[in-house]
C-alpha cells in the first residue's frame, strides 16, 4: 500500500514544479528501500515464526466436539481475545451466547465507562440466558496478566463460574511457540460447564 502511495506521489510530484523533484526523489527512495530491503527480510524473517502450530486451536475443537460440538451453537461463550477460542468456534460454525468477542473491555478498570457499560452487558446477557459453556483463556490480550488472573480484575464473573458452573478442563500447552520475534508458551484455557 505505502509503494502504491508513493508512486503516485512521484507522478504527481513529476508533473509539477522543478523544486519538488526532491520530493520525488524520496519517494523513490522509499520504493527501492521497501522493495529491496524491507520485503526481503520481512520474508526472511516469516519463515521463523511456526504459524502452523495450533495446539490450543485443535485441543479446544476436540474438546468442544466432546460436550456437543454443533448443539452448542448459540449456547456457548468464549472470555477470550486473541488466544484462539473465537477461531475455534468460527472453525466450529458455532455461534456465541453474547455480542462481546473480545475480553479486554471486561477486564480493564471498572471506573472506565466503556468497561462498565460492556461488563453490564455482557452480565445481563448471560445471566438472562446462561450458557451451557464457557471458555476461558489464560491471559488478557495487550497488557494483562497469565494464569488466569484477568478474573481477578472482575471478582463477580469470577463468583458466577464458580457458582453456576463446574470445571471440566483445563489445558495448558506442552511445547514453546513462536507467534512472534521470539518463542514463549502460549496461552492455556479452561472450560466450564454448567451445573
Amino acid at each position: 500500500m505505502m509503494a502504491l502511495d508513493f508512486v503516485e506521489a512521484m507522478e504527481l510530484i513529476a508533473a509539477r514544479a522543478t523544486r519538488l523533484k526532491v520530493a520525488g526523489v524520496l519517494g523513490l527512495a522509499a520504493v527501492c528501500v521497501g522493495g529491496l530491503f524491507l520485503g526481503p527480510q520481512s520474508a526472511v524473517l516469516v519463515h521463523r515464526y511456526r504459524w502452523w502450530e495450533t495446539d490450543f486451536i485443535s485441543s479446544l475443537q476436540a474438546n468442544l466436539e466432546r460436550l456437543g460440538g454443533a448443539s452448542l451453537s448459540g449456547n456457548i461463550q468464549c472470555v477470550d481475545s486473541i488466544s484462539g477460542c473465537g477461531t475455534t468456534l468460527y472453525k466450529m460454525r458455532l455461534v456465541q451466547e453474547t455480542g462481546v468477542l473480545s475480553d479486554f473491555l471486561l477486564f480493564g478498570p471498572g471506573d472506565v465507562p466503556v468497561i462498565a457499560q460492556t461488563r453490564k452487558e455482557f452480565a445481563d446477557a448471560v445471566l438472562a440466558l446462561p450458557p451451557q459453556v464457557i471458555v476461558v483463556s489464560s491471559w488478557l490480550h495487550i497488557d494483562g496478566p497469565g494464569d488466569y488472573r484477568k478474573l481477578d480484575r472482575w471478582p463477580e464473573l469470577e463468583a458466577f463460574l464458580a457458582r453456576d458452573y463446574r470445571l471440566d478442563t483445563e489445558w495448558k500447552p506442552t511445547r514453546m511457540q513462536r507467534w512472534w520475534s521470539r518463542e514463549e508458551m502460549g496461552p492455556g484455557y479452561r472450560i466450564y460447564v454448567r451445573r
